[in-house]
């Protein structure tokens, strides 16, 4: 009869195994689908447990101090940063649009991230990365004008 000691350690180690490099690609493309649908319906509780608190927002210039967003001052927070005015180069045109409309129209991430050695990617102006076995939104930048 196999012991309850073999069969829970068995277990923790299968858990605690890292991700495989694909998995980590994969899991990226689901948090995004799954950010990218929550930004689409302004759904802030399904936002906010998909960022790690505190949230660091960075100011345009560096030396703008960086503010620390908790979870209450998230929806607040985020729907500024959310409609904040960006601009984005297109044929050798800049154009207006807003970082709503870059995350939408983002539909995966691109293959230009090394997802599996750096564990973090970005759009526009929001950082992501992957702590503690799970994809994040940990910084962003914003301007108040």
């Amino acid at each position: 009869m196999v012991s309850k000691c073999k069969i829970f350690y068995t277990l923790l180690f299968f858990i605690s195994m890292p991700v495989s490099a694909g998995d980590i690609t994969s899991a990226a493309n689901k948090f995004w689908s799954d950010f990218r649908a929550a930004v689409s319906n302004d759904d802030y509780t399904k936002l906010a447990k998909l960022t790690r608190f505190p949230l660091a927002v960075h100011g345009e210039v560096d030396f703008i101090p960086v503010k620390k967003v908790n979870k209450n001052e998230f929806p607040v927070v985020f729907k500024k940063i959310i409609n904040q005015e960006q601009f984005v180069e297109k044929n050798g045109e800049e154009l207006r649009t807003t970082m709503r409309k870059i995350v939408l129209s983002t539909e995966k991430i691109d293959k230009k991230y090394n997802l599996e050695r750096d564990k973090h990617f970005r759009v526009s102006d929001l950082v992501f990365d992957y702590k503690d076995n799970r994809w994040a939104l940990f910084r962003t930048y914003y301007s108040e004008e």
